[in-house]
């Protein structure tokens, strides 16, 4: 009777050297595309950023009743956007950072955009705000963006008057 002895045998370093180079290729290909995904989530992200501090510092001025000033200025090859209230009350904000942005305003670069919130709700000045980076790209007309916050539209008073 022949009794077979069985053996453990390990991989061979070849076959260790296939399976890392197929992992390698694998993660390279998935690596590639998560890299763009990584990079345009950034970019809205930054995006909803700077529309928030906006919103935030219109809606203080009309809350407080005093006027506010927002400066956008480059800094390197980023933006920092600061807000400045003359009152006494007001509580200056953290500077925010925005990271390999480019900014036009009104079709054109520009290095410093100041841009004032008064108390009655205005924003000036008015215009198109391009943000883009690379293939992303949003565009914001400002007095749009800033007359939906102004509160409900009541329609009209008399049935005969028209909106």
């Amino acid at each position: 009777m022949l009794i077979l002895k069985r053996t453990k045998k390990a991989f061979t370093l070849l076959e260790v050297m296939i399976a890392l180079a197929l992992l390698a290729l694998a993660g390279g290909a998935i690596g590639w595309k998560m890299h763009k995904a990584v990079a345009k989530k950034q970019f809205q992200s930054q995006v909803e950023r700077l529309k928030e501090r906006f919103e935030i510092t219109q809606k203080l001025a009309i809350a407080m009743q005093a006027d506010w000033r927002g400066f956008l200025r480059k800094n390197g090859d980023g933006w920092v956007f600061e807000t400045v209230c003359e009152e006494d009350a007001a509580r200056k904000f953290s500077p925010l950072r925005l990271e390999s942005v480019n900014i036009h305003f009104e079709g054109r670069q520009v290095d410093v955009l100041e841009i004032d919130f008064f108390a009655s709700g205005k924003v000036f000045p008015l215009g198109c705000l391009c943000l883009f980076k690379g293939d992303e790209k949003t565009k914001w007309q400002v007095s749009d963006f800033f007359e939906k916050n102004q509160g409900k539209n009541l329609g009209p008073i008399h049935p005969n008057e028209k909106n």
